[in-house]
């Protein structure tokens, strides 16, 4: 099973509503899942920045950057009680890196092959380095904070790109 294998499935998603239009990543014998132990137990604060999106979705997924509002280009999990849980790798793959950043606090990326990275921002407690192999649902880190998005206190913000571009991870779930 590896990542160069990854193939593509239209599958609907209760999340998005988008049903044949949503694709879900299948990698070998994977299937890209969330990356936390309890999805439903967590609550999804700042959703994705969807074009297609109603004008009241679209401005919740705005997230104020300084004096100036950007699209959100990932999905934030927040524990109800504040409190830091699993952050687990969505898919196998090649950890390629670690790194604390200014404002999104400590970051983790994970190839996957076929241009799929998947992004985890606001950790804490990692327990990848880069170059490590990791297999799917792999904790990772443990969900932190971060100068972006403080108001969320601990959370964790979650990333898909295909080849450099953001998008919605909730299309690359498979049910």
């Amino acid at each position: 099973m590896g990542p160069d294998n990854a193939a593509e499935e239209a599958q609907g998603n209760e999340e998005t509503g988008k049903g044949e239009d949503v694709v879900g990543v299948i990698t070998g014998d994977e299937k890209m899942a969330w990356p936390v132990v309890d999805y439903n137990a967590l609550q999804k604060e700042t959703l994705y920045y969807d074009e297609d999106a109603s004008e009241a979705e679209k401005e919740a997924a705005l997230i104020q950057v300084g004096n100036s509002f950007t699209a959100h280009t990932g999905i934030d999990f927040v524990d109800p009680n504040g409190t830091p849980f699993d952050v687990l790798a969505a898919l196998s793959g090649k950890v390629t890196l670690v790194k604390q950043h200014p404002t999104n606090g400590t970051i983790v990326e994970i190839s996957h092959g076929n241009g799929l990275v998947t992004v985890y921002q606001s950790l804490s407690d990692v327990q990848v380095a880069e170059g490590d192999d990791v297999e799917q649902n792999t904790i990772i880190a443990k969900a932190g904070r971060s100068e972006l998005e403080s108001d969320l206190d601990v959370h964790l913000h979650f990333e898909t790109r295909l080849n450099g571009s953001p998008v919605n991870p909730a299309d690359y779930i498979v049910k």
